[in-house]
């Protein structure tokens, strides 16, 4: 196994493990934050948040552009070109910020024009914390990039491990001290800016560190081919932020009670929040790997690489979506009491959508290649669909048309990558890729978790003991189907062998 192997595993082992840590920590602050400031004030928080997390499709693609180019400068030692293009990306993430600020300035000034919710004055002090913390995550945020284009994963997940930390910190602070909402959610976002000086620690303790990456300079040559890259990715951006990111903006700006909506939304995504990290996480530590690949015209290892990620993707994401689907009732019950009242069914819909994130190797390949056309068509109609049952049904459904659109744009996206992209510009068999890397995680993790639950409902117990032997139990089982059924005889020694060392 090749150093480059070694430290996508590191760096994504680290990953999952400071997700499910932060996923727990969510988890139990969000019962706390509901206590303490209650669904209306706490709503504002995911509009302040989410309005922040839709600005973001401003950066145009560019952070992905930079990681793949900043990989291929280091691959070729190429280090002027990188100052260079640090230096370049800069000017633009300084403009950027300047008007990402800018514009939460406005809304919040004017909340009350485009939201509804109950306190808009509240709303708009939220958004003044997001514009002044924003700028600074935009300035620095060059320094994860060459962390990741160097392959230093393990750094990078550890400093967004952290975070979660801080997170959970911010609420207990809160909790003790009766803090507002709105010194809350300052505390909360000095988190990040935490996050960020860790970064820029790295890279001096690793020598990556130049002062010229602080200073705004356009470079013609690297600044154009890092947006030649990002401009084509932009529609993928737009497409994928305006069907995930715009959800809670529809529910605040088009339905009724839209801190309501947007409370039990963050509810639904606390539970499923490990699950789609953990598609960031793997997308984030493969694209370098595989873009030297792809530099190099390697196609064997590459196509060897988007099994082997597709496999285990499949391993981990299936158990846990379907041990949510079958449980999602349950979940909502002893998470949240009568406040997941009727959210369930949504719950279910939404995890089915999460199914679909094992595709992050081939997404990872498809980046490599930089051929976009064909996906934003397919995304832009996916987008549209999601968009506009959104607004016609959000009324009628409140926060179900989040889960109903989540699913129906990772349908649509599916389609492209099986039906188009593998066989057509990757040159691989969908039915292969299905049959060898997850056509068993799916047969063995439904299998695992329905045992478990039938097992399980002839024990009384309470709901949260259920919830946990039933997880433990299906955990067990598929823990040996995998070993037995998923892994191959290969597979199997390989991991006897790292028990022996």
């Amino acid at each position: 196994m090749n150093k480059s192997v070694q430290e996508i595993i590191k760096g994504s082992i680290l990953g999952i493990l400071g997700r499910i840590l932060g996923g727990f920590i969510n988890f139990f602050s969000l019962p706390i934050l509901l206590t303490l400031y209650g669904k209306s004030n706490y709503g504002l928080v995911g509009v302040a948040l989410s309005t922040n997390a839709f600005l973001q499709i401003m950066n145009m693609g560019v952070p992905t552009g930079a990681v793949k180019n900043f990989s291929e400068w280091v691959d070729a030692r190429d280090f002027l070109s990188l100052t260079r293009g640090v230096q370049s990306n800069l000017i633009f993430f300084v403009c950027i910020a300047t008007f990402n600020s800018l514009v939460l300035i406005y809304l919040g000034y004017n909340a009350g024009d485009f939201f509804t919710v109950e306190d808009p004055k509240t709303l708009g002090s939220l958004l003044y914390i997001v514009a002044g913390t924003s700028f600074l995550n935009w300035y620095f945020t060059n320094f994860q990039h060459i962390l990741l284009a160097n392959e230093k994963m393990g750094l990078v997940s550890w400093a967004n491990s952290l975070n979660s930390f801080l997170n959970f910190f911010a609420v207990i602070v809160a909790y003790f001290l009766g803090l507002s909402v709105i010194e809350y959610f300052f505390i909360y976002s000095i988190g990040p800016l935490l996050v960020l000086a860790i970064n820029v620690k790295s890279c001096v303790r690793l020598r990556y560190f130049k002062w010229a990456y602080l200073v705004p300079r356009f470079h013609r040559v690297e600044f154009k081919k890092i947006m030649g890259y990002s401009m084509g990715l932009l529609g993928v951006v737009i497409t994928q932020y305006a069907a995930n990111q715009l959800q809670p903006i529809i529910l605040s700006t088009f339905g009724r009670n839209g801190d309501i909506a947007v409370a039990n939304y963050r509810i639904l995504q606390n539970i499923t929040m490990l699950v789609s990290m953990m598609g960031t996480i793997f997308l984030q530590n493969f694209v370098p790997y595989i873009t030297k690949l792809n530099h190099r015209g390697d196609d064997g290892r590459k196509h060897g690489f988007v099994f082997m990620s597709t496999k285990w993707l499949s391993v981990f994401i299936f158990f846990v979506c379907f041990f949510i689907f079958f449980n999602a009732n349950i979940i909502l019950h002893v998470y949240v009491k009568d406040d997941g009242a009727g959210l369930g069914i949504w719950l279910s819909i939404w995890v089915l959508g999460l199914l679909f994130l094992n595709n992050q190797g081939i997404s990872s390949l498809l980046l490599s290649m930089g051929k976009f056309r064909a996906l934003v068509i397919t995304l832009c109609i996916g987008s549209a669909l999601s968009i506009v049952i959104s607004i016609s049904l959000v009324n009628e459904l409140g926060v179900g048309v989040t889960a109903i659109g989540f699913l129906l744009f990772k349908i649509i996206e599916a389609i492209f990558f099986f039906g188009y992209f593998l066989p057509k510009m990757a040159d691989i068999s969908p039915i292969k890729l299905f049959i060898e890397t997850m056509w068993r995680p799916l047969t063995c993790s439904v299998v695992s978790v329905l045992i478990a639950k039938y097992v399980i409902s002839f024990i009384e117990i309470d709901e949260l003991t259920s919830v946990l032997v039933s997880g433990l139990l299906a955990f067990a089982i598929y823990i040996v189907a995998v070993f037995y059924v998923i892994l191959s005889e290969k597979e199997r020694k390989m991991i006897l062998s790292f028990r022996k060392s």
